[in-house]
């Protein structure tokens, strides 16, 4: 199955970056949790069931400690995540992104893995030079 990948937030909407396939949405869900987020982060995420062909999966950030008492009540906490949803399109095996990327993500060899491309080499590139220096 193909699932549409979409960041969402509490003050930016959705943005569609991706593609997943999977199995199935369970699988999908732990691909996702594996690949975005930090395992020192992933006990603090909530997992939203919208119904058995999407969920989101994302955290509210902390309060900050300087609001005072009377105002916790207004303050709104920003939550971010990620939205997997059943995609209409179970054909196409790509998504392209202006900067060349192909954020197409599968499950080889028990890891999340995207195709290289333009973009990746070149990100990989800056990354070798870095540390060669």
């Amino acid at each position: 199955m193909i699932f549409d990948l979409s960041n969402i937030s509490t003050n930016e909407g959705r943005d569609h970056f991706g593609r997943l396939e999977a199995t199935n949405i369970d699988q999908a869900l732990d691909m996702v949790k594996g690949y975005f987020f930090k395992p020192e982060f992933q006990s603090d995420l909530t997992i939203d069931w919208i119904d058995e062909d999407e969920v989101i999966i994302g955290s509210f950030e902390p309060m900050p400690d300087d609001i005072p008492e009377e105002e916790e009540d207004f303050f709104e906490a920003e939550y971010t995540g990620i939205e997997i949803v059943k995609s209409d399109d179970q054909e196409t095996r790509d998504f392209k992104t202006v900067f060349g990327e192909n954020n197409f993500y599968t499950l080889q060899d028990g890891k999340v893995k995207k195709p290289m491309d333009q973009y990746t080499m070149i990100q990989n590139m800056q990354k070798l030079e870095a540390a060669l220096k």
